[in-house]
């Protein structure tokens, strides 16, 4: 067996380098990772309308505050869903813009690019669901110091778990309170 670089203990484990193991299951996990990532993804902007009428609760309740969303913005700590409510709630001249169906607020979940460019954003309407997708209105910068700001005062590092799985089991709990109305 030392041939292949495995070796067989007497208990019968196969005991392999962690440099071949990496070779072997990195790509695989690598993919399953970006995989999850994607799905939690969609699970996050598919449900802003759901966080939005559950905003006192999420703000109350310190294990749906602090859930993490997948929202990476450059410069910016990592976010959970009670920062990206203090946002929508507490700053709506930077976090909302106008629907143009139904006059109502709506949120602005996703942001990307390059600030000093001005950068992009994709909003959506509690309201009546409309989606604005990839819009620029140069505010990039001004909304990641605004998270900056928020997640100084709203948090400590420590506080957000990495786990990105955490925000389905809010979508659920928050999914099970609906079906109780």
């Amino acid at each position: 067996m030392a041939a292949n670089r495995l070796e067989v203990e007497a208990q019968e484990f196969v005991r392999i380098p962690e440099t071949l193991y990496n070779h072997w299951f990195k790509p695989i996990r690598e993919e399953i990772q970006a995989k999850m990532r994607l799905w939690i993804w969609h699970r996050y902007k598919n449900n802003i309308e759901l966080f939005w009428k559950h905003r006192a609760r999420i703000l109350e309740t310190p294990e749906l505050f602090f859930a993490p969303v997948p929202l990476a913005v450059g410069g910016v700590r990592p976010l959970c869903l009670g920062v990206m409510i203090q946002a929508w709630s507490e700053h709506p001249e930077l976090f909302t813009v106008s629907c143009p169906d139904c006059r109502a607020s709506m949120l602005i979940y996703n942001l990307y690019g390059l600030p000093n460019a001005g950068g992009y954003a994709s909003a959506v309407c509690p309201d009546c669901g409309r989606q604005l997708l990839d819009f620029t209105d140069g505010q990039l910068l001004s909304r990641a110091k605004m998270l900056n700001r928020l997640c100084d005062r709203y948090m400590e590092d420590d506080n957000i778990s990495g786990d990105l799985s955490a925000l389905e089991g809010v979508i659920a709990r928050l999914e099970n309170q609906n079906r109780n109305y």
